[in-house]
């Protein structure tokens, strides 16, 4: 019988010898150890007879997640867009806040991505296991601040912000007069004001 070269699936080479297996329905039957490989896959060929033919695929054993349309914590699943060769599928994802973003199957099943990250919820991690995006608010006018790096909203607040602290260190040293700082604050109030109505 001609038997290629290539080992077959069900035959190991172990302590000089051919092992031959097969294995259905969670039970392994060993079928015999044997000095050539030709006989083990002889062996192993005797066996699929007896008990079937495996037409499992063992490389694609976990089934394509299929995720389109359903919600999951903050997000609802769109449709697949691609694969990645480390994380596996991308899905597309609408968070409730409305923006949409892509985000690894696996992730969104084990409840790793619960959302965008930029909106109000408190998530665990945002979109690919990354450290969330908290909203804050600027120091200054109270004003939302997109950028988790920076205190606050704009240059003019930030400048007002520096003002302040110089103030109060002048103040404290004697270098300036107790009225210099009170115009300084008024003007800082004013300041707060006008950008708060201007929102």
């Amino acid at each position: 019988m001609a038997v290629e070269k290539k080992k077959p699936r069900g035959v190991l080479f172990k302590n000089d010898k051919y092992e031959a297996y097969i294995r259905r329905n969670n039970v392994t039957h060993h079928l015999g150890r044997f000095k050539t490989l030709e006989e083990a896959a002889e062996a192993r060929l005797e066996a699929e007879k007896k008990y079937g033919k495996s037409n499992v695929n063992h490389h694609a054993r976990r089934e394509t997640l299929k995720l389109q349309g359903f919600k999951i914590n903050h997000l609802t699943v769109i449709e697949e867009t691609g694969k990645s060769e480390k994380d596996g599928r991308i899905w597309l994802c609408k968070c409730d806040c409305g923006r949409t973003f892509e985000a690894v199957a696996w992730k969104i099943k084990a409840g790793r991505i619960k959302g965008c990250g930029n909106c109000e919820p408190t998530l665990i991690t945002g979109p690919y296991g990354r450290k969330p995006h908290r909203p804050h608010e600027c120091k200054v006018c109270g004003s939302y601040v997109k950028d988790e790096k920076q205190p606050f909203c704009c240059e003019e607040c930030r400048k007002m912000w520096n003002n302040l602290k110089t103030y109060k260190s002048k103040v404290k040293t004697g270098r300036i007069s107790q009225a210099a700082f009170e115009r300084m604050m008024g003007r800082f109030d004013s300041y707060v004001k006008t950008k708060q109505e201007g929102k």
